[in-house]
């Protein structure tokens, strides 16, 4: 079923309908009308511009309906006289409109490109670009694809940017390859892509066994297909190791383990954190016990053993004394036996406070007699 010759787009539309409904298309009878009208009309910009919308039928036949009432203006017009100063008036119009329009978009861009990224910045002018009718009526439809293509293509290299600090070269048998460290990983992963072009571009033949090993990450499991042997080597040093191939894809380069970074002096891991200064955060150490043998040579006491003796009642310094020999202590033993030694053991212990108190009484009882 086609359009006839000069017949509007809401008369073919409104046919389309009754035949569907003939047809019982019941959820995507719009979709299939729409899917039609853009085979069979013959107005190529109206279609470029419903295909970069993403319009619905309601929304394509109100645009028909526009584009073909200004084509019947511009039929009538071109009997007038007054037809060439219409037209410049127009071209003048359309001319301010478009300064206007690159004016505010710069203004738009200058105010986003403060405080703000640069892949954010370049989204939103993708968005307004995508969502305004006005760009697509004033720019050329292809002109349009080809900015939207480099905008993205930029944002893409600004991303890869970023991603580029998190990978080190390495060279896995005679091909350099651009991997990604990762410590927290077990064994050395690539996908089966990732395989496949290493092995178009290296010399030797890597050979795929069979692998038992079970990959999973924090919430999926990755299904691991096959392994192969082979060497890394760096600048400094090189290690034979395996690569487990996964099916599918993954989302970043072939990742090396945390024991393959360390046979290649990549990685270091010091308990003690000597990497860094220390801080007073740190753990304290534990102290080596008092001595108090050094204390008494640094005081001056050098031919005298230091014992903890008895202390005054404030409690302020420990009595030094001499070492007794065996005499010495056998005498002391008999005193202790002795009447008047067992009543000083029995008497309390009294500071020179007492003795000042005992003494200032005696003098006043002196006094008063």
């Amino acid at each position: 079923m086609k359009p006839f010759t000069d017949e509007y787009t809401v008369t073919y539309v409104m046919r389309l309908r009754e035949k569907a409904h003939e047809c019982e298309f019941e959820a995507t009878c719009d979709e299939r009308i729409l899917e039609h009208c853009i085979q069979t009309i013959t107005n190529q910009d109206l279609i470029k511009r419903d295909i970069s919308k993403g319009w619905n039928l309601d929304k394509f036949v109100e645009e028909a309906g526009q584009m073909e009432d200004t084509c019947l203006q511009m039929k009538d017009m071109k009997g007038d006289h007054r037809y060439i100063e219409t037209v410049r008036n127009i071209i003048i119009l359309h001319q301010y409109a478009e300064r206007k329009r690159k004016k505010q978009q710069y203004r738009a861009g200058n105010f986003r490109r403060e405080g703000r990224s640069v892949k954010k910045t370049m989204e939103d002018t993708i968005d307004t670009d995508s969502n305004t009718d006005i760009s697509d009526e004033d720019e050329d439809y292809f002109g349009g694809t080809t900015k939207h293509i480099l905008k993205i293509r930029k944002v893409k290299t600004i991303q890869g940017s970023r991603d580029m600090d998190k990978t080190v070269t390495i060279r896995i048998d005679d091909v350099d390859v651009k991997v990604e460290p990762d410590s927290g990983a077990d064994v050395n992963v690539m996908d089966e892509n990732q395989f496949v072009k290493f092995q178009s571009k290296t010399y030797g033949n890597p050979v795929l066994e069979k692998s038992k090993i079970k990959l999973s990450t924090l919430q999926n499991s990755l299904p691991s297909r096959e392994k192969f042997k082979t060497i890394i080597r760096n600048k400094t040093c090189g290690t034979e190791t395996k690569f487990i191939v996964v099916k599918g894809k993954i989302n970043c380069p072939p990742l090396l383990s945390k024991s393959t970074l360390i046979e290649l002096g990549m990685i270091q891991i010091r308990t003690d954190g000597s990497f860094v200064k220390k801080n007073q955060l740190r753990i304290p150490g534990n102290r080596p016990p008092f001595n108090f043998k050094k204390l008494a040579i640094d005081k001056g006491f050098k031919h005298y053993q230091v014992t903890p003796g008895r202390q005054i009642a404030n409690t302020e310094v420990n009595l030094f004394r001499k070492p007794m020999n065996k005499t010495q202590q056998i005498t002391k033993l008999k005193k202790k036996n002795t009447n008047t030694a067992k009543q000083e053991i029995n008497r309390r212990y009294h500071s020179n406070l007492y003795e000042e108190i005992n003494e200032r009484d005696r003098q006043c009882k002196e006094k008063i007699n």
